[in-house]
């Protein structure tokens, strides 16, 4: 595969692409990885990992080579306590992260066995979602400067039970029928990544106000709304270059994390060897936990897109 590599240098992540330009340390250890790693997807992660440790350092790929064996395990253990508690990426994601990190610097011939630090980030610990009541949720639509695409994102997934991932797929033309003829509460056909298979679930005229308001606001900035608009874009990267783009799921959940913390909601509880954490994928779970006796299971599981 490394023969290759620089052949198919458009394949690589777009953010890694001025690393792998312009520091040789970092070319060598990204075409190593891919000749001894069996997926070339891997090959990606290890990329993506390592331009956010990268970031997070504050320091290049040829000062990161130079670390003493201290100042690596050092400044690892700080990207991944980090990672976790700041960031709320699981513990056992950060795991893995980790030995992408330390297969740059034993590259780079730092030598050192890099233990995961275990005792301040236990991987073996159960977790489990610790769904939001009704009170919690509304604290978090009520958070500080929650921007109101965001508002409208925690409804889609609280209130019609669609995946962050999907949230991001989301055209005007999944909504547009029963938005534009005011029928309430208005479907949403959904496009799951997950299948490959659409279905459809609906939200209520709360959610249906803020998306008029959202609509009007991006109309003012210049945007001409069509079925293939995306539902939710990245307002910032419009105003900036007039280009629109959808919202990147990544930055979605950062954006409802952001919106959990500063609710001032309790989003981790600790029971023994089980801790139950609130994440953006919990307010799936709300919209499943709200309807739970109210109607059939087998109709809360096709609102939810696992019956098509």
């Amino acid at each position: 595969m490394s023969g290759g590599l620089h052949s198919n240098f458009g394949g690589l992540p777009s953010k890694f692409f001025p690393l792998y330009e312009r520091f040789e340390e970092c070319r060598r250890w990204i075409e190593d990885c891919s000749a001894s790693l069996r997926r070339w997807r891997t090959v990606l992660d290890y990329a993506r990992i390592f331009t956010e440790f990268v970031k997070f350092s504050g320091r290049d790929p040829r000062e990161l080579a130079r670390l003493s064996y201290d100042e690596a395990l050092g400044l690892m253990k700080k990207f991944a306590l980090w990672r976790v508690r700041q960031q709320g990426v699981s513990p056992k994601r950060v795991h893995t992260e980790w030995f992408a990190i330390a297969s740059f610097f034993k590259f780079h011939g730092v030598k050192g066995d890099f233990p995961f630090p275990t005792k301040a980030i236990p991987v073996t610990v159960k977790y489990l979602d610790k769904i939001p009541t009704r009170e919690e949720l509304l604290r978090i639509l009520s958070a500080p400067r929650l921007d109101l695409s965001t508002k409208i994102a925690i409804q889609l997934i609280a209130y019609a039970g669609i995946r962050p991932e999907d949230v991001c797929r989301l055209t005007y033309g999944c909504i547009r029928e029963d938005f534009e003829k005011g029928r309430v509460p208005c479907a949403v056909w959904v496009p799951q990544q997950k299948t490959n298979h659409a279905y459809v679930t609906f939200i209520p005229e709360e959610t249906v106000k803020l998306l008029k308001q959202y609509f009007e606001e991006r109309r003012k900035a210049g945007e001409e709304i069509t079925p293939d608009s995306p539902l939710i874009i990245d307002f910032r990267s419009f105003k900036r270059t007039g280009k629109v783009k959808g919202i990147q799921q990544k930055s979605l959940s950062m954006r409802i994390t952001r919106a959990m913390r500063k609710s001032g909601v309790m989003l981790e509880e600790k029971m023994g060897d089980i801790v139950r954490k609130m994440r953006p994928y919990s307010l799936r779970k709300y919209f499943r936990s709200n309807l739970t006796g109210c109607m059939p299971s087998e109709y809360i599981e096709a609102l939810m897109g696992h019956i098509t």
